[in-house]
């Protein structure tokens, strides 16, 4: 339900009403991810941002977090999970 601006209303915006948040890509700055995927990396202090990717789209190709894209940067390390997700790690160097 929206409002008469087209905005969500706070139920909108609840876990109940949103199916699709399991497919859905989470960015971190690097130094903000949770810390047992930062463990993961092997680029040694260049890094610049880490994804999750759930299991359901972790065979699809992202375009814009290849490495050699703008916001890919220059190297993205890729660290699958036991559940299927994957991690990503862009790193400037």
């Amino acid at each position: 339900m929206h409002t008469e601006d087209n905005f969500p209303t706070e139920s909108d915006l609840t876990l109940a009403n949103a199916p699709t948040v399991a497919k859905s890509i989470k960015v971190w700055r690097f130094q903000d991810a949770p810390q047992e995927y930062r463990n993961l990396s092997p680029h040694g202090g260049d890094e610049d941002w880490l994804a999750l990717v759930p299991a359901e789209l972790a065979d699809c190709y992202i375009g814009w977090m290849e490495p050699g894209s703008q916001f890919g940067c220059c190297d993205v390390s890729e660290h699958r999970l036991l559940d299927g997700s994957v991690v990503r790690i862009g790193a400037h160097a």
